[in-house]
């Protein structure tokens, strides 16, 4: 394999006018102790993300940040090394863009996202853009022809329909249903595919222009129909109640002209890839084998590539992630790959539609990734760029993966980030717990823990039971229900490198964001000898609201109360706002006021009740954010205020 150095990059205007160029000027190497130094390289996004190859193989698109902080989407020619910028997200509607993919060699399909008020609620929208790669000939595809002007979702692709180049299939809103329209990607014009049908969810493909799955709802049921290839006619795959998340039976991809389907379902209690045989006697039991299934842990996505978007592997994590894969040749391509750059994840990304060129990611915890392209024709790999250059001459820490015992003889499985060159420890500790709940923490590069680690913390991260990833019985009936195992679970992982002489049992502060903020605000009420302090980003402090101001269709409403109790004393108790008073630390809060997953009333009721009871209180509310908090600026001063609040509270030991 021929290795070829990095490509240079050089940058036209922005569509709109503004100029600029691609790369910002080189940042002075980090001091671990430089706080606000530290903050500005963490807190800012990559200089590369959601990179995919163009059709022919020539050419990358991707987005980055503007300087100004939001993300325009770029366009680069992988011979000349020129690039210029397209599109960029739309400010005075506050709809950004959240990814792009190519239509065909010359237009680029780009999403866009934002959350509006509509009726009195906050909203997540999304509209779908059609652009030539050098900026020209915007269209903001069926959004005139749409009736409802409050429709929310319009950037659903069913198809890309690679064998039209000027047409593709999206999910069509009409009153409370949905159908498939094709739509000129040029001239904006929509043709009904499929008449719209109330209480249906949204539509898949083969991938070759065949509609052959739906998803359809109604108040108590959940169903999946599948047509056979070259048929109209709708069958009943599978039912499953409407508020039932322990299920796992779900439809992964369709096996391109035939009527084999690969499935995710429960083998061994947990999740792993299956192929079906569809028939049109739907009432028979269907022919099926197990593709892929992992004795320890659930088989989490499935990898497609191509023009049609074949299935070619799925991915799972045991200690690291993994990659298996059933397509023989992109599996001895991945393994060359991993032959050729040693010691790292690689993920192979995209493939022109020719077959011939590769997009390669490649990374590690302590090397944030960097884009390759492959030619198999030349046997040539090109370095395209770093994700996160600026951080190039920054020694980052080890994320390493442990096990420890829980008080009632279960393992879990976590992660644990040393701060560099600070010797051996105790170290002061950031116990961070992940947010979901169904979510759970991967090896890899992590901006926020490779933060605390370089100004001088340790970080623990755990994969508690309620987390997702390791089976139903670890799942149980999430975190919200189980949340005292959960928070026991959290604990004894701190107990574990307490007594493994990693952390200072006197100065270990909880940092969570979402459940993870719930986490976090929890583990000192329930453990009040353990935290020095605790800080929620976007943290639930009442789950039972959640379950009252649960929106959207009834199916969905009903699917998130499930996960959150209705009644018994764990209301009350499982509450930071109704412990308020009990709160023996101090407590920093950040929210975003167009937060819909957890409204910022979560915080601002709960700054109100620790001020009320004569706590030791923080509250940065931050205007325009969503529930990620995802604008640059926001990001680098939220870990400015983190750092100057745990100098406060852990740098220093407690006086006996």
């Amino acid at each position: 394999m021929k290795f070829r150095p990095r490509m240079s990059w050089t940058a036209g205007p922005l569509a709109c006018g503004v100029a600029f160029l691609v790369l910002l000027a080189p940042v002075t190497a980090l001091a671990t102790t430089d706080i606000d130094a530290a903050a500005s390289l963490f807190g800012r996004a990559a200089a590369a993300w959601g990179m995919r190859l163009s059709p022919d193989g020539s050419k990358v698109s991707f987005l980055r940040n503007h300087p100004q902080g939001f993300p325009i989407a770029m366009v680069v020619d992988l011979k000349t090394g020129k690039g210029n910028h397209v599109v960029a997200s739309d400010m005075g509607k506050q709809m950004f863009i959240d990814r792009c993919q190519w239509a065909n060699d010359e237009r680029l399909l780009c999403t866009y996202y934002g959350v509006q008020r509509v009726r009195g609620d906050l909203r997540t929208m999304t509209r779908l853009v059609a652009v030539n790669i050098d900026g020209s000939d915007i269209e903001v595809l069926a959004q005139r022809q749409q009736r409802d002007n409050f429709a929310l979702y319009q950037g659903d692709v069913v198809d890309l329909l690679p064998d039209d180049p000027k047409s593709i299939w999206i999910e069509f809103d009409e009153g409370r249903g949905k159908g498939v329209s094709r739509v000129d990607i040029y001239k904006n014009r929509l043709k009904s595919v499929i008449r719209p049908k109330v209480s249906v969810w949204g539509y898949a493909s083969d991938g070759r222009g065949e509609v052959r799955m739906r998803v359809d709802f109604d108040r108590n049921w959940l169903d999946y129909d599948y047509r056979l290839t070259g048929e109209k006619k709708w069958y009943r795959l599978y039912r499953e109640r409407s508020d039932d998340h322990t299920a796992m039976y779900a439809p992964a991809a369709f096996l391109a002209g035939t009527n084999q389907l690969l499935v995710w379902d429960a083998v061994n209690g947990r999740r792993a890839l299956l192929r079906e045989t569809l028939t049109d006697d739907a009432s028979k039991p269907r022919e099926r084998e197990v593709v892929f299934a992992h004795d320890e842990v659930d088989v989490g996505e499935l990898v497609v590539l191509g023009k049609h978007r074949r299935p070619v592997a799925v991915a799972y994590a045991t200690d690291k992630g993994r990659l298996h894969y059933f397509d023989e040749r992109i599996g001895a391509l991945h393994d060359r790959l991993v032959d050729e750059l040693g010691d790292v994840a690689v993920t192979i990304v995209d493939e022109s539609w020719d077959e011939r060129f590769y997009l390669v990611w490649a990374g590690t915890d302590r090397e944030p990734g960097t884009y390759y392209r492959y030619d198999r024709q030349s046997d040539a790999l090109s370095r395209i760029t770093d994700t996160h250059g600026h951080l190039d001459e920054i020694q980052l820490a080890r994320m390493e993966p442990i096990e420890y015992p829980t008080r009632d003889g279960e393992t879990v499985r976590g992660y644990l980030t040393r701060p560099v060159g600070a010797g051996k420890g105790p170290f002061p500790l950031i116990v961070h717990p992940h947010g979901g709940p169904r979510a759970r923490d991967v090896w890899g590069y992590d901006w926020f823990a490779q933060y605390f680690a370089s100004i001088g913390y340790a970080v623990l991260q755990v994969n508690y039971r309620g987390s997702d990833g390791f089976g139903a019985g670890w799942a149980g009936e999430g975190a919200f229900h189980g949340w005292k195992r959960a928070m026991e679970d959290i604990e004894d992982g701190v107990r574990h490198v307490v007594e493994q002489g990693v952390a200072d049992p006197a100065r270990v502060c909880a940092v969570g964001w979402s459940y993870g903020g719930y986490a976090a605000l929890m583990s000192p009420l329930e453990n009040p000898g353990r935290y020095r302090c605790a800080v929620s980003i976007a943290g639930v402090t009442h789950p039972h609201r959640l379950y009252t101001a649960a929106v959207g269709g009834s199916a969905l409403r009903r699917y998130r109360r499930s996960q959150i109790p209705r009644e018994g004393p764990e209301i009350q108790e499982g509450s930071a706002l109704v412990r308020a008073a009990e709160m023996p630390v101090p407590v920093l809060l950040f929210h975003g006021d167009r937060d819909v997953n957890v409204p910022v009333d979560h915080s601002a009721d709960l700054a109100r009740a620790l001020e009320k009871a004569g706590k030791s209180i923080d509250f940065v509310e931050f205007e325009n954010a969503d529930h990620f908090v995802e604008r640059p600026a926001q990001r680098i001063d939220m870990l400015q205020r983190i750092a100057d609040f745990l100098d406060e509270h852990l740098k220093k030991k407690p006086a006996n």
